[in-house]
C-alpha cells in the first residue's frame, strides 16, 4: 500500500481482467484506503451507486468485501493487525467468493492467460477515454474536435484536476492534463497563448493554464472554465507531500527530464511566485485564484463552473454545465499520476515533432507495459 513509487505511473486495468476473488480484494484494500474523511465520502458515492444494481454480482462481491472488512479490522485496529489481515486477504477472500451462491451456480471455467493483443482490443472498447483518442487505432488526433469551444481546468494542482481530466474523457472530450512537450514550453515562456496543442485537443486542465485564464478567455470566445476547488488546509497539507523531494532543479542529461523541469520552474513561478513550498505563501496564492477567479466571471456565471470534487461534486454539476445529462455511474476520482498522462503527453510529443518509428515505438512499449499488468489488484 504506496510502499514503493516505482509503479505510481501505472493504471492498473481491473474488474474486467480479473478472476471475482481479485476484486473482492482490491474492494478490501479500497476499504482500509479509505479511513480518512475525504476517502470515505469517494467510497460512500461508490456504495450508493451499487445499491442502485445490487444484481450485477460484481456489486454484490465490492459490498460483501467493504462490509466484512470494516467487520473484521476495526477502526482503532494497529499497523500489526491491518498488515496480518493484509497478508491472509488472498485466502479470505477465495474463501468468501466459494460462499456466494450466485457465483456457485455460474460453474465457471478456468481462466485462461490473458495475451497483450487481447487485453489492448477490450480496453480500447471499454476504456478509450482511458487510453487517449487517437482516432482509428492510430496515433494521428481526430480531424475535428468534439466541441467547437474549448474546455479549461483552471484549478490549482492537487484540487482534483485529474479527476476532471477523466470526468470530460468519459463525456468524450479530449483534454490534456498537465503536457510537458517543449512546443507548449517555448509558447509559454514567450507569453504565446494560442497554445499549439489545442488545434488537436479540446482543452487543457491543471496549473498550465491557471493563472492565464483571462487570456484564454479572450482567445478562445465561448469557451467553458472549471475551477476545482478543495478545503484549504486539506489542500495545503497535500500540496506540502506533493513538492516534497520534487526540486526545482535537478541536474540532468535527459532532454524530456530537462524540459520536464523548466516547466515546472516556469509554471510554479507564474502560479505561485515561488519554487519551494511555502505554508503562508500558498495560501495566499489559494485565496487570490479563488478571489480573481469568480471576480473575473463575476458577470458571465455560464462561463465558470466552480466544483467541489472532493465534497462529492461531481456529474450533477459538471453535465448541465456542458449542456449534457448526468451520468448514472460514480464520478471518477483519479488521486495518482497515471498511464493517462502518460500517454497524452507522449502523443503531444509525438504532434510535436515529425512522427519517426522511435516516437512510435515509445508509445507502444508505455501501453504494452501497462497491458502486462493487467491482472494485478
Amino acid at each position: 500500500m504506496k510502499a514503493s513509487k516505482h509503479f505510481k505511473a501505472f493504471r492498473i486495468l481491473h474488474d474486467y481482467f480479473q478472476t471475482y476473488e481479485h476484486v473482492y480484494a482490491k474492494l478490501a484494500l479500497r476499504e482500509l484506503r479509505s479511513r480518512t474523511e475525504e476517502n470515505r465520502r469517494e467510497l460512500d458515492a461508490a456504495e450508493q451507486y451499487w445499491n442502485r444494481h445490487m444484481e450485477d454480482v460484481d456489486f454484490q462481491i465490492a459490498k460483501l468485501a467493504i462490509t466484512q472488512t470494516r467487520e473484521a479490522v476495526s477502526l482503532q485496529a494497529s499497523p500489526a493487525e491491518i498488515d496480518d489481515y493484509i497478508v491472509r486477504l488472498p485466502d479470505i477472500a477465495i474463501e468468501a467468493i466459494s460462499a456466494i451462491e450466485a457465483i456457485s451456480q455460474l460453474d465457471l471455467p478456468p481462466q485462461p492467460a490473458l495475451t497483450p493483443a487481447e487485453i489492448d482490443e477490450q480496453t480500447k472498447k471499454i476504456w478509450s477515454w482511458q487510453l487517449v483518442q487517437m482516432g482509428g487505432g492510430t496515433i494521428n488526433p481526430p480531424e475535428e474536435s468534439r466541441s467547437s469551444h474549448k474546455i479549461f481546468g483552471i484549478g490549482l494542482s492537487r484540487t482534483g484536476t485529474k479527476s476532471l481530466t477523466s470526468a470530460l474523457h468519459i463525456l468524450g472530450f479530449k483534454v490534456i492534463h498537465y503536457p510537458e512537450d517543449e512546443t507548449t514550453l517555448r509558447e509559454l515562456s514567450e507569453g504565446q497563448y494560442q497554445l499549439s496543442l489545442l488545434e488537436h485537443f479540446d482543452g487543457i486542465t491543471d496549473i498550465t493554464v491557471s493563472a492565464f485564464y483571462p487570456q484564454l478567455d479572450q482567445l478562445f470566445p465561448g469557451s467553458k472554465f472549471i475551477l476545482t476547488v478543495r478545503d484549504k488546509e486539506s489542500w495545503l497539507t497535500s500540496l506540502e507531500k506533493h513538492w516534497f523531494n520534487r526540486p526545482a532543479f535537478d541536474a540532468t542529461n535527459q532532454i524530456e527530464k530537462e524540459i520536464h523541469m523548466e516547466i515546472r520552474r516556469l509554471l510554479r513561478s507564474a502560479v505561485y511566485g515561488c519554487y519551494e513550498f511555502n505554508r503562508e505563501r500558498m495560501s495566499y496564492v489559494y485565496d487570490l485564484h479563488y478571489k480573481n477567479t469568480l471576480d473575473y466571471f463575476a458577470d458571465r456565471p455560464d462561463s465558470l463552473l466552480v466544483l467541489n470534487i472532493g465534497a462529492g461534486e461531481g456529474w450533477e454539476k459538471l453535465c448541465p454545465f456542458l449542456g449534457l445529462d448526468p451520468f448514472d455511474q460514480p464520478f471518477p476520482y483519479i488521486k495518482k499520476q497515471s498511464l493517462l498522462k502518460t500517454l497524452l503527453n507522449a502523443e503531444a510529443q509525438v504532434i510535436d515533432a515529425a512522427v519517426s518509428e522511435a516516437s512510435l515505438s515509445r508509445l507502444q512499449s508505455l501501453r504494452q507495459s501497462l497491458f502486462h499488468m493487467g491482472r494485478g489488484i
